[in-house]
């Protein structure tokens, strides 16, 4: 229902707001009153073509706005569709033409197109002349009124038969895409058989093409390892040319601080502190030492290595970027291949849910159209009996 209508600078109209009430509203006044203006304003905001010379003259737009009270679903479901809110069953449709020629049309203040505000309108606003109701003689009016007349049966109805509806949609087109011909299939099986035999011969494993880069960069540096390793530890128990060795130095501070500490016992912390600083020193050099020795350079080993990581980057460049995403795409190969190898039986399948299907949405369909015959029936007495 029309509650409010709100014009702005249309034809003579400067600004004008009229209120509606429930039941018959009554226009009235003499030729020249502006009666038609109000339904040429009502037009354009329901979406009928209107052309800028209606802007008053000496303005820059005129503006119309109507807030409707929404009163049947037909409406209710158009709106969702369009992702259009609905608060409180208020729907404000705005339309602003400018003197540019600048459409702006916004519902519940979400922007929107001229075409779907027309088809909106029709839902909305019937005008008519004093011989034809134009809009009865289109179907999806009629049908519209017959679901309306028993609007709770027939909706719960719909619901269903939609429901029904959109599964056998959905089978149907997987239906079509599962129908590839024989020469594809083949192929593509082939294809798969390839690629699920490429990857399992590399036998990879998670994070393996991490570790063999740290162990190559190894390596690949072992000289220069062996070399630092060797001077570390040799500054730290032999120092340099014979003297000034770390540990040996340090082991020397120890006992003075050891007797120093006979003396003053503020010393025997620092003391302690060297001393354990003195055995962490010595489990370093000792664990620098042995990285060392453990270097061990192996020109064979470290060409394995480079040719393994080299395997893993062409599988990378085929199948994903990650040896994770080079196993997810076994998986997925894997998994169509089962499929195809088993074409026959789920093409079988999906024919046979395919007919249960379209069994249950002709149930459905018979049930909605049974009732639509119904309030047909109960709409035609209705008018008769008027």
């Amino acid at each position: 229902m029309l509650k409010t209508l709100s014009i702005w600078n249309f034809a003579l109209i400067e600004h004008v707001q009229i209120d509606f009430d429930k039941g018959l509203n009554i226009l009235t006044g003499e030729t020249g009153a502006g009666k038609s203006i109000l339904l040429g304003a009502l037009g354009m905001v329901i979406g009928r073509r209107t052309n800028i010379d209606a802007i008053r003259s000496g303005c820059e737009f005129m503006r119309v706005e109507a807030v409707f009270t929404l009163d049947n679903n037909l409406v209710k479901d158009f709106l969702t569709k369009y992702n259009i809110l609905v608060e409180d069953d208020d729907l404000i449709i705005t339309r602003q033409i400018n003197i540019n020629g600048k459409n702006s049309v916004q519902i519940n203040n979400c922007h929107t197109t001229m075409a779907i505000l027309r088809q909106l309108g029709e839902l909305l606003v019937d005008i008519h002349g004093q011989h034809a109701n134009q809009a009865l003689l289109k179907p999806i009016k009629q049908l519209s009124l017959i679901d309306m007349y028993d609007g709770d049966a027939i909706q719960k109805q719909k619901e269903a038969y939609l429901e029904k509806y959109y599964q056998w949609l959905q089978i149907k087109q997987k239906l079509a895409d599962s129908k590839i011909n024989t020469q594809e299939m083949a192929q593509r099986l082939d294809m798969l058989k390839w690629q699920i035999n490429e990857i399992e011969n590399a036998k990879l494993t998670l994070d393996e093409d991490e570790k063999l880069e740290s162990e190559i960069k190894v390596l690949a540096n072992a000289e220069k390892i062996s070399l630092l390793t060797q001077d570390a530890y040799k500054l730290l128990y032999e120092g340099e040319n014979g003297k000034f060795a770390i540990l040996s130095s340090l082991s020397q501070v120890r006992k003075d601080l050891e007797n120093l500490a006979q003396y003053d016992e503020n010393m025997a912390k620092v003391h302690q502190i060297l001393d354990e600083a003195y055995f962490q020193i010595q489990d370093s050099a000792d664990e620098i030492r042995n990285y060392g020795e453990s270097i061990d350079y192996n020109p064979q080993k470290l060409d394995m290595m480079q040719s393994r990581l080299n395997d893993i980057d062409k599988l990378k460049r085929k199948y994903g970027n990650t040896i994770e995403e080079i196993l997810n795409y076994l998986a997925k190969a894997k998994e169509e291949l089962t499929y195809i190898e088993n074409y026959d039986d789920n093409l079988a399948k999906l024919e046979q849910e395919l007919s249960l299907l379209a069994k249950d949405v002709s149930q459905e369909a018979l049930i909605l159209h049974e009732l639509r015959q119904k309030s047909a029936k109960a709409l035609e007495m209705a008018i008769m009996k008027e």
